[in-house]
This record gives structure tokens, sequence and C-alpha cells, in this order.
């Protein structure tokens, strides 16, 4: 086993890449040795909504959770004011499509953050036990994430 030198994960000395942060594990010609720090690269919209690996600190998590509400109480309003009976056979299948997409999003995001206190994406199942789940979703969003890099990825505050 080594260390990727970037995140400080364990990698399989067979790997050239490292599986949780994606880089390069070949050494560069003019390495300059430990003391250059990688620079951190910003998740794009697309990793962050529909990718479980990584850590997200606590406002990415909160903004998600935030837009997310925002989005459906606009949508609900729109159709409330605009339903008409020849729409009304559209709304279901929107919201549905709207929901479906907010779903994998939402375990995507809450599984980064599970990560960021260094806990297994498994905990994500906490929120399938009634009254657990709004215990850990406050938990989720309040708990300070690990100081450093952890077993999965680097420091997310940016």
């Amino acid at each position: 086993m080594k260390k990727c030198p970037y995140c400080s994960a364990p990698i399989p000395d067979k790997l050239t890449v490292c599986r949780f942060c994606g880089r390069s594990l070949a050494i560069p010609e003019d390495y300059a040795g430990p003391s250059v720090k990688p620079v951190k690269e910003k998740m794009t919209i697309n990793h962050l909504l529909f990718y479980t690996i990584g850590r997200i600190p606590r406002s990415i998590y909160w903004y998600y959770q935030l837009s997310i509400f925002g989005i459906a109480l606009v949508y609900l309003i729109l159709i409330s004011a605009l339903t008409t009976s020849t729409t009304s056979r559209m709304i279901p299948y929107a919201w549905n499509c709207f929901f479906v997409l907010a779903l994998f999003a939402g375990i995507a995001v809450s599984i980064k953050r599970i990560h960021d206190i260094n806990w297994s994406g498994w905990a994500f199942l906490l929120f399938f036990v009634p009254i657990v789940n709004i215990i850990f979703w406050l938990f989720l969003g309040i708990a300070k994430g690990t100081s450093g890099p952890n077993k999965y990825g680097p420091d997310p505050t940016y």
C-alpha cells in the first residue's frame, strides 16, 4: 500500500490513479518533494450531484437542501397558479421527474457529507429509520467535518 500525495488516501501499489481524488499517482520528473502542496480543485456541479466520491462541507450541504426546498416551493406555487384542466395531466409527470433527480442528487450529497465526518456512506441508511432520520439530517448539517484529509479525500473547505 502507498499513500496518495494529494489526499493521503491509502492506495494499492498496482493503481496509477487515486480512487478518492482521481489524480494520477505517476511522479513527474520535476517533482519537488513533499513541500509542494497540491492545488485544490473545486468540485463540478455534476460531480457534486451525481457522484458519491469525495467530501463536502456543511455550507454546501445546506445550500443544496435549501435550493431543493426553494425549487419545490416555486414549482408548487406555479402549478397551483397555472393549472388548467388540459395541463393537469402533465403535472404528476413533471413532479416525478424532479423528485427522482432530487432524490439521486440528495443521496450523493448526503453521502459526501457523511464522508466529511469520516463515516462510511452506509450510514446513509439511518435516513430510513423514523425519528432518527430527522436527528441525523440535523446532525449532518451541524457537525463539523474532519480537519485535514481523511480516508475519503482532502479537506473540502474552500
